[in-house]
This record gives C-alpha cells, sequence and structure tokens, in this order.
C-alpha cells in the first residue's frame, strides 16, 4: 500500500452513512467554502490536491442530471472525466460555488496546497491529510468492483501497478492477479 502520512483505515472500516456523516463534519469544520469544495471534489473524485488546485469553472460542468469533473493529471497518468449524479452528497455545495466564479478559466482553488494541509489537518483533529481522499477513493473502487481498469482510470494512471498494491485489501492475491492481467 502506498505511504501516507495519516492512517485512514477508521475511515475504510465505517459504514457508508458513517463515512458521509464523518466526512460532513470534516467539510463543516473548515472556514472558507473554498477549503470545503476543494475537500469535496478531493473526497469525490480521488484527484491529487495538485490535480483539483488547477481545475478551473470550465472544469466542472452539468450534464442532464449529472456533473462532470474534467482532471488534467500532473503526473505521467491521462487526463480523465469523473462523472458524478447530481444527487450524490456535496453536488449541490459544489455547484453553488461553482456559480460564484466570473470567469470559466478561474481556479476553484486560489490558496496554497500548505495552506490546505493545514486546514485539513486542523478540521479533521489530525486525522486526514490532502491525500487521504485519494487513498480512501481508490481502496472504495477497488473493493466495489472488479473491473480494475476502472480503479485505473478513477486514479489517472497508465499502468495497473499504483493499482495492485490495493488489491490485497480487497482479499485478491496480489502476485497471482498481477501476473495474469499483464
Amino acid at each position: 500500500m502506498p505511504k501516507y502520512t495519516k492512517d485512514i483505515s477508521f475511515l475504510i472500516k465505517m459504514s457508508s452513512e458513517e463515512r458521509k456523516e464523518y466526512i460532513a463534519n470534516v467539510i463543516d469544520n473548515l472556514n472558507s467554502i473554498e477549503d470545503k469544495v476543494f475537500t469535496a471534489i478531493l473526497y469525490l473524485t480521488g484527484a491529487r490536491p495538485q490535480e483539483v488546485k488547477l481545475m478551473t469553472k470550465k472544469d466542472i460542468t452539468e450534464v442532464g442530471d449529472d456533473v462532470v469533473f474534467y482532471i488534467r493529471t500532473v503526473k505521467r497518468g491521462f487526463d480523465r472525466s469523473i462523472t458524478l449524479s447530481k444527487n450524490t452528497p456535496f453536488i449541490g455545495m459544489i455547484l453553488k460555488y461553482i456559480e460564484t466564479l466570473k470567469y470559466d478559466d478561474e481556479l476553484i482553488y486560489k490558496k496554497t496546497l500548505r495552506a490546505y494541509r493545514h486546514n485539513i489537518d486542523k478540521a479533521s483533529h489530525g486525522k486526514l491529510c490532502p491525500y487521504s481522499f485519494r487513498h480512501f477513493r481508490t481502496d472504495y473502487i477497488v473493493r466495489m468492483t472488479s473491473n480494475l481498469d476502472v480503479a485505473r482510470y478513477w486514479r489517472g494512471t497508465k499502468t495497473l501497478d499504483a493499482i495492485v498494491s490495493y488489491l490485497h485489501l480487497a482479499g485478491v492475491m496480489t502476485k497471482k492477479l498481477k501476473d495474469k492481467i499483464e
């Protein structure tokens, strides 16, 4: 499993309802709407913090009953679009904030990642860091789908190497499965 500065096993073990409530409380503990939206996007998409920092108003679009997040990669992966229902928790807050931005190319998050790291640490009482959400989302997708390409796509990685470290969490024999896939 990748090394993160915070252990999020407590988050993974929560029921879906407990997790939504916990994340909602963390978001409520943040002072600015900008931090709240940044956290919600990290949680929902599993994007890298720097990828969300580079998102602009035009990268979040409404399409019928859905919202599409266009995420530009900051590593060797690929750009991707994540589509979520408007009924997904926190989407309403995100859309309301996006409406306040004046220009299509205006960044949705203008603070530094260092400032955000401090704010999320404080709001979560030291339990979360910006990458906690990416780690959680990858773990969740690996557990929920048997299609590793879906998990790879959500992470924005070209190879399965970034996903393989999560397979043991889902009770899969990592080495055997990796040898069969590649």
